[in-house]
């Protein structure tokens, strides 16, 4: 039940970041240009990780350490298995994935996957001490 929980809370996780990517492309990008746009969305999303972690993580009940870090394993690997499928659908290659992780155009999406990857283990160990 913990699993299909945690997919439930990624999948929040996931339509916020849609909501964000539509706020980035219509709005952020257009009026502030791509770097700080890209700056913007990427801190917006992080943001909205922690706290969607923050509220429902804590329900989940986590017993470990191993079983708060397996979540967001998890979360990691559906996370970059979907940009992976997108950039393949949308006509791209791998190396246009890997240019997702490239810090210096201001697109923060290695901080991205990072905190989806530590954001149950770090909220379990915020509320458990």
């Amino acid at each position: 039940m913990k699993i299909i929980k945690s997919l439930l809370i990624w999948i929040l996780i996931f339509i916020f970041a849609f909501l964000n990517g539509g706020l980035r492309e219509f709005l952020l990008i257009p009026y502030s240009g791509e770097k700080v746009g890209l700056i913007l969305s990427g801190a917006i999303l992080i943001l909205t990780i922690m706290i969607i972690s923050f509220i429902f993580i804590p329900g989940l009940k986590l017993k470990s350490n191993k079983e708060a870090f397996s979540i967001g394993l998890i979360w990691f690997l559906l996370t970059n298995l979907f940009d992976l499928f997108s950039v393949y659908s949308s006509g791209g290659n791998f190396m246009d994935f890997v240019s997702l992780f490239n810090i210096t155009t201001g697109n923060l999406w290695t901080v991205v996957v990072i905190t989806t990857l530590l954001a149950p283990i770090s909220i379990y160990k915020i509320k458990t001490n």
